[in-house]
């Protein structure tokens, strides 16, 4: 009843929908109903928030409570109530229905039902709701208990004898003693039985169950159907299953729901309803509509405050802190959400530190030298700081089921993926975001500013293409694994680092990204750790000398070319062996499907490739809340880099876990901030696309299946150990110019339509992480962290800076000392500019422009980069002029005598003033002032250009 049936209807002014929790209301529609000769009033009711309340009038009164009131000041009308028998009790239901009887004077009506959604499953402590059929098992139970409740009660059972004193006749109220599979009810009822003995029994399931259960126990059933020809198909089908139930047609009356749309005339009828359709809110029409055609049409064109590209932890914890923070939220994941990535197929150990400074202290300074000196005190701090707090709140919030040790503390030093991704699912939707399954993003959108402000991409179920208009946007779509076949890590094809370096962005670390995982020969699971327990052999039974060392994967690495290498894990007690079990089960699921023992029986290993999955290369950040240097982009978990908590060493397991956690946190409560600071201004700006290869071929396109070749080529140059994890400058040096021809050709012919968009982008951006990667592996000539270089093996003191790259066409590189991030991390990118202009600050540390123009950041050294011949006319402008034949030249030391570069020192409003330094870092903070640095144009962000390339050599099978 509310304020109408019409989903518009609140919004028209002869409604009142300021009145829905005004009794008075009720009792007026009650009567009016009454005296226009209405056989009853019927309230339907689920136990959750349903639908968009954004745009409809939902929510009311509970039924039972507000029926009794209006069988005060009616006399003859039907009150029937809804009621679901999954979320309540038989004793209950019936008591209520008893009571409303008696209050009534025989007028209550119980509409049955099960409940149909996870929402109202979640308000009563379930996770999930109950599979169709077992909630109509329960259904047949709670009906068969309620019904013998209310026949505890004979009819004659109240004697009144006020002379003998006996109340009512012990002999016909009788206990019931049921136990049943869902119940065990002992009864009688406390309630005498009611004028009509039981209510009204009405249903209105349309499943096969549920036609089912109306033709064994509803006396009504309600039905919406929304032809004449399904109307009768239905009435025939029920009525033909009564005989097997002892019942006759008419003992079943099927009544046919309309919506009446009243006037004095058919012309003001169909004026009214004109009027009621042009107050519908498109975008809950559209879900209306999904739902009556079984296909989702709602995504095809949204407008949120945040975009989520992801659905990991990263993800997951940027969601739900963005939709906390009161933004409104869209996560768009590749696979499901809760289900896909490497985490959710896994488990993890977290890098979880209670807060006593010894122990933080020992934590920080464990990887420093490992990773080469390249992280950050300060970060670490900080994510130490909101990885405890993530990790309490998930067991508080979460109820997340932590195993508990000797004494009962909870164990918070390690998860379990599946149960953590679910309940991080959970969590999310609870939060209010939506959730885009199965719809990969294929690219970003900018306003004419440059500013990120949405997203396009596929929905592989659904089908079709659907856009996202975002006040700002997150990238958590993980790393880059090249489908190497590691576990949950096909999803995991470095798309956020193309989308962002399409906007603009750079990219930090990419020389630290051959990370390889051991897993047994011919499997997918790539869980390391226990492997330090391992002996390691040769094909012929001999220990391999030095694998299992802390540098032992390269001595296998070396082995696996000319001959199997075996491994056993006897170096584990039994103690060590219970423990293991117990911390990472799914690790022994492989070995006990292939009914071996790994800890007495040798198996077949090798490696499989996990680039910057478990490597820490990713986008580069620029302020404490995960931003980039394009205004509205953020960036978490494996899409950015770790090098400010792992330098140049792996963060596998437990650090990348606490990353995703805290940049999660922090890149979505940033993207709140900026995307609210908007307003309504942020769904109004022209978008326009920045995807270019796989999407808009800069000649005649190939053929369809051409990413395939695309993928082949770049895992020839990325998979093998010779090339990627045993690196030499000349094997780079070939390895880069194959990948540069191959990126080349994805430029010129590679397309992809409809679902093959989404594998299309996967190959471009593979092609595109892999020439970042060498390109930077190239730069950096020493070995330092998981950078390790043949020809340069020893660590360079005068190389400790990290090592930026970006561009698309062209690659470049240059160096960053290591404190440049405590100055830009002085600020961060929390609000746009203005109306007009949200995103001048798009440069907010040196990054190239382009060869002629004025540099953001000037220095006494070259930036470095993949260069082109004169005559090729390339879409990225190089950073600075070179003659190098592709191959980029080292970084020079970090520390050069003077450095000038652009700060920025307050919000986003505020100007740039350039400062010199000789090596004092962090600077101060700068006064604002006018911005001197030119903005990059839009061949400078590296937007998509469709003006002519050279033509290098095609691949095979690709037109060009």
């Amino acid at each position: 009843m509310n304020a109408g049936h019409h989903d518009a209807a609140w919004r028209h002014p002869r409604t009142q929908p300021e009145r829905l929790t005004d009794l008075r209301y009720f009792q007026h529609l009650a009567q009016t109903a009454e005296r226009g000769k209405l056989d009853s009033i019927f309230f339907a009711d689920g136990l959750a928030l349903w639908g968009k309340v954004k745009h409809n009038a939902l929510g009311g009164f509970e039924p039972l409570t507000l029926l009794s009131a209006l069988a005060t000041v009616t006399e003859r009308i039907g009150l029937i109530a809804t009621v679901s028998t999954t979320f309540n009790e038989p004793f209950h239901t019936a008591r209520k229905f008893a009571s409303l009887d008696h209050l009534s004077g025989g007028r209550a009506g119980w509409n049955i039902v099960t409940s149909g959604t996870v929402e109202e499953a979640r308000n009563f402590g379930q996770d999930e709701h109950l599979e169709h059929s077992l909630r109509y098992d329960r259904a047949r139970e709670f009906v068969e208990v309620a019904t013998k409740l209310w026949d505890s009660w004979e009819d004659d059972a109240v004697l009144l004898d006020r002379v003998r004193g006996i109340y009512v006749d012990a002999g016909k109220v009788q206990p019931l003693d049921h136990r049943g599979e869902h119940f065990a009810v002992q009864g009688p009822l406390n309630v005498q039985r009611s004028p009509q003995g039981y209510p009204l029994l009405v249903q209105a399931g349309s499943s096969e169950d549920g036609k089912e259960f109306a033709a064994q126990y509803a006396e009504a059933v309600f039905t919406a159907q929304q032809t004449l020809a399904d109307g009768q198909a239905f009435y025939k089908d029920v009525k033909n299953r009564l005989p097997r139930y002892g019942r006759s047609e008419d003992d079943l009356k099927i009544l046919p729901g309309i919506c009446p749309v009243i006037g004095a005339t058919e012309a003001e009828a169909r004026a009214l309803e004109q009027e009621l359709t042009d107050l519908q809110v498109p975008e809950y029409g559209l879900a209306q509509l999904s739902g009556m055609l079984g296909t989702d049409l709602t995504g095809l064109d949204l407008t949120t405050d945040v975009l989520v590209v992801g659905g990991g932890p990263a993800a997951t914890w940027a969601a739900l802190k963005s939709a906390q923070a009161g933004a409104e939220v869209v996560l768009a994941d590749k696979g499901y959400c809760g289900t896909s990535g490497a985490t959710a197929s896994g488990g993890t150990s977290v890098w979880y530190v209670p807060p006593d400074p010894a122990a933080r202290e020992a934590a920080m300074a464990s990887r420093e030298k490992l990773g080469g000196y390249l992280d950050d005190r300060r970060w670490k701090e900080r994510v130490l700081d909101q990885t405890y707090a993530g990790m309490n709140e998930l067991a508080a919030a979460g109820r997340y089921p932590f195993p508990t040790g000797p004494d009962g503390t909870q164990l918070r030093n390690g998860l379990q993926g599946p149960e953590y991704m679910r309940r991080m699912r959970i969590r999310v939707q609870r939060a209010g975001a939506r959730v885009l399954d199965h719809s990969p993003v294929t690219e970003l959108l900018t306003d004419p500013s440059g500013t990120v402000a949405g997203a396009r991409g596929y929905r592989r179920q659904a089908g079709g293409a659907y856009r996202v208009r975002a006040g700002a946007v997150v990238l958590a779509t993980g790393g880059c694994a090249f489908l190497s076949g590691a576990l949950g890590c096909n999803v995991n094809t470095g798309d956020g680092a193309l989308f962002a370096a399409e906007a603009g962005a750079e990219l930090s670390g990419m020389e630290f990204s051959n990370a390889y995982g051991i897993a047994p020969e011919g499997t997918s699971v790539t869980k390391t750790a226990f492997y330090s327990f391992a002996t390691f052999y040769h094909e012929d039974g001999t220990v391999l000398a030095g694998a299992a060392s802390q540098g032992g994967r390269s001595v296998i690495a070396r082995a696996l070319p000319h001959e199997k290498v075996y491994c056993r894990l006897d170096r584990a007690d039994a103690s060590a062996r219970r423990a293991m079990r117990l911390a990472q089960p799914n690790f022994f699921l492989t070995f006990d499907r292939l009914g071996i023992d790994p800890f007495t029986e040798r198996f077949a290993i090798t490696l499989l490739a996990e680039g910057t999955v478990r490597g820490t290369g990713g986008i580069r950040l620029t302020g404490d809340d995960c931003s980039t240097t394009v205004p509205g982009l953020y960036a978490a978990g494996d899409a950015a880099t770790r090098e400010l908590i792992c330098g140049g060493f792996t963060g596998g397991g437990s650090h990348n876990a606490a990353w995703a956690i805290s940049s999660g946190t922090w890149a979505g409560q940033g993207a709140a901030r900026y995307a609210l600071s908007f307003g309504r201004r942020g769904a109004t700006r022209r978008l326009a696309p920045t995807g270019g290869a796989g999407l808009r071929p800069a000649r005649a396109a190939g053929p369809a299946d051409a990413h395939r070749e695309v993928i082949e080529a770049v895992q020839s140059e990325v998979l093998p150990y010779e090339k990627n994890y045993l690196r030499h400058g000349t094997a780079l040096t070939t390895s880069l110019a194959a990948l540069d021809a191959t990126w080349d050709e994805a430029r010129f012919a590679l397309l992809g339509t409809g679902p093959d968009a989404v594998r299309a982008r996967e190959a471009a951006a593979m092609t595109a992480h892999a020439r970042w990667m060498y390109a930077s592996a190239l730069a950096r000539t020493e070995s330092r962290g998981m950078a390790r270089r043949l020809d340069f093996p020893d660590q360079d003191p005068a190389q400790r800076h990290r090592v930026i790259t970006g561009g698309l066409d062209e690659v470049w590189t240059r160096p960053e000392p290591v404190a440049a991030l405590l100055e830009a991390a002085s600020w961060s990118n929390s609000s746009p500019q203005s109306a007009a202009s949200p995103a001048t600050s798009a440069s907010r540390s040196a990054r190239p422009t382009s060869s002629t123009e004025a540099r953001t950041a000037s220095r006494s050294w070259p930036a470095t980069r993949t260069a082109r011949p004169a005559s090729s006319a390339r879409r990225t402008a190089p950073p600075t002029p070179s003659t190098s034949p592709r191959r980029p030249t080292p970084c020079p030391p970090t520390n050069p005598p003077s450095v000038t570069r652009t700060v920025l020192t307050g919000p986003a409003s505020s100007a740039a003033t350039a400062a010199t330094s000789a090596g004092a870092w962090p600077h101060a903070r700068r006064p604002a002032g006018r911005r001197t640095t030119p903005q990059p144009t839009r061949l400078q962000r590296n937007l998509p250009a469709h003006h002519l390339l050279k033509s290098p050599k095609p691949l095979k099978g690709i037109r060009t």
